[in-house]
């Protein structure tokens, strides 16, 4: 009751503040599972979604072999949206910046190039391709040949319409001030290699807070990760993923960032698995909903272990902590009333991490809704 009464005297200051101009509010969505599975576009389409950011790939350091490498690519055709603008983001460790020199930046600008260019062909051919292995797998299909041409053509038009609509290209990094010349370096070698997209790239809070340390990326926009705040593995924190009060120490009395920002919001939930104080695994939210019968729910967010059992490969004693973590709304739109002073690029895109999780499901459009209303 103390929390909900501080939330709504802050909404009550922030409307009694000067009001802010309108924003162009355009919802999008980050879509970060290797494999997604979903088929479902009610979503995107109840709230006009704009965007959809399409994690193309990892680029990781292998310490063995001492050289980056990329790793869990995008399988799935699902391209999502007739008219959404797909943004590919690809993702690079910390550590593989603490590796490289500025050849290996360079070099890896190359690779990551390649790469970037051959998956989106890939997506973009998937469909085409199912057509021709139809043909393939039934030798009667030969006498209705101008028929399955004319689907080829049509699946052809559509994967060129789509590779179209790609203006953007998104790096995902947590840079340091130790890395920040080596990423500002590789950023600007893949703009030089990719001259027909604009370029933009995450901004964590604390580089947000700190652009005098981590510098300011040189790209054309930042997209503001404002979740996974507090300390993941510490048994006494009550909600890694978002709380308000650990946010708004990044954002109260703040000066605008050099940069025009979009903002990404979460829209996820997942489990912290504990074993006598000490952080064990992540439980996604799919692996939880199937298994949350094995634990005694003990008030608020905390479950124990009723019996010892396996749950993702993990294996669970009796008595072991489970901690269910899930952004509140409340705190969600508490937040929004202090970026609202401070993000005032035209358009804005409100990006949902992510749309596999079920609170991006068609249930929770109104939730969603009312983050995206209380931004305008």
């Amino acid at each position: 009751m103390y929390r909900l009464c501080c939330l709504a005297l802050l909404a009550t200051c922030f409307s009694c503040a000067p009001a802010a101009p309108p924003l162009d509010v355009r919802p999008a969505f980050y879509c970060w599972e290797a494999e997604p599975s979903y088929q479902n576009d009610a979503v995107p389409d109840s709230l006009q979604a704009s965007r959809l950011y399409l994690r193309l790939f990892d680029v990781a350091w292998d310490p063995v072999r001492q050289k980056p490498y990329p790793a869990g690519p995008f399988q799935s055709s699902w391209r999502w949206g007739k008219t959404a603008e797909p943004v590919p983001v690809v993702f690079i460790t910390n550590e593989t910046l603490q590796h490289l020199d500025s050849a290996g930046c360079a070099d890896l600008a190359q690779r990551m190039s390649r790469k970037i260019e051959a998956r989106l062909l890939r997506l973009a051919s998937m469909e085409r391709d199912v057509y021709y292995w139809e043909l393939l797998e039934d030798p009667e299909q030969d006498t209705l040949y101008n028929a399955t041409q004319r689907l080829i053509d049509t699946a052809a038009r559509r994967s060129d319409a789509w590779m179209s609509r790609i203006r953007e290209l998104q790096i995902d990094c947590d840079w340091t001030a130790g890395t920040r010349d080596r990423f500002f370096y590789l950023l600007t070698e893949l703009q030089r290699l990719h001259p027909q997209y604009a370029l933009s790239c995450t901004i964590r809070l604390h580089q947000f807070r700190q652009p005098d340390q981590t510098g300011v990326p040189p790209v054309a926009r930042g997209m503001l990760m404002c979740y996974n705040v507090g300390d993941l593995k510490d048994p006494a924190s009550t909600n890694s993923i978002f709380n308000y009060s650990e946010a708004s120490k990044y954002l109260q009395n703040k000066k605008p960032y050099p940069l025009p920002l979009d903002l990404a919001l979460p829209a996820f939930r997942w489990g912290v698995l504990f074993h006598l104080g000490q952080f064990q695994c992540l439980v996604p939210e799919e692996v939880w909903d199937e298994q949350k019968d094995q634990f005694q729910a003990l008030g608020k967010n905390m479950y124990r272990a009723k019996t010892d059992f396996t749950l993702n490969g993990h294996y669970v004693r009796e008595g072991d902590l489970l901690r269910l973590e899930e952004p509140s709304q409340e705190e969600l739109l508490a937040v929004i009333g202090l970026l609202r002073r401070q993000i005032t690029a035209q358009p804005l895109h409100l990006a949902f991490f992510h749309v596999g999780s079920t609170l991006c499901s068609y249930e929770n459009i109104p939730r969603l809704q009312a983050l995206v209303r209380a931004f305008r």
